[in-house]
């Protein structure tokens, strides 16, 4: 398990509207599917869907059946999120991924958010046992969870840095076991 991936794994589905929020409490799930659902109706083109283009023969190439937002999915994502990471960086999250303005890119929104995240100290920590570890004969973890836990809200925190005093071998599972535990909506890869 990787923290960013699970960050990532919970936002894929969701390029997605327009938030401009600086404070500090999560987005209503109603806000944040609203939100993602407004950039997915705004861009169409959007994931691959294109308009059809024309075939050689003058005819148009049939383009493959854009599937309809995903509500069950969003609502999943908002629950995920909301119970993992902290509230300013879901917020930035959204308010990238839910830009309606077509041509600008949501593909790096997660890592944006994350990247903003508040636990720079414990980061650092998962990046030097990370190091220790790969370093060591004990096996290692996934170094992108350590982008993750800049993120995570205090509470998920606490429970996830345990973790790092495990051996390197037992850090993935743990990790995705704690996540799991707090949030069962959290999808780990």
């Amino acid at each position: 398990m990787t923290v960013r991936p699970l960050f990532h794994a919970v936002l894929v589905f969701g390029s997605v509207g327009l938030l401009a929020m600086a404070c500090s409490s999560a987005p209503t799930v109603e806000d944040y599917c609203g939100k993602l659902k407004a950039r997915y109706d705004a861009c169409p083109g959007g994931s691959g869907f294109q308009d059809p283009a024309p075939s050689v023969d003058g005819g148009t190439t049939p383009t493959p059946t854009r599937p309809a937002f995903n509500q069950a999915a969003c609502e999943k994502s908002h629950r995920c999120l909301t119970a993992l990471f902290d509230n300013k960086v879901t917020n930035d999250y959204l308010a990238c991924a839910s830009n309606t303005e077509c041509s600008a890119s949501t593909s790096n929104c997660d890592d944006n958010a994350l990247s903003a995240g508040p636990n720079a100290t414990e980061a650092d920590v998962c990046a030097k046992k990370y190091a220790a570890c790969k370093a060591g004969k004990d096996g290692d973890f996934d170094d992108d969870i350590c982008g993750s836990v800049k993120a995570l809200n205090s509470d998920t925190l606490s429970k996830v840095m345990v973790c790092f005093d495990k051996p390197c071998k037992e850090i993935d599972d743990c990790v995705e076991a704690t996540t799991q535990a707090i949030s069962a909506d959290c999808e780990i890869d």
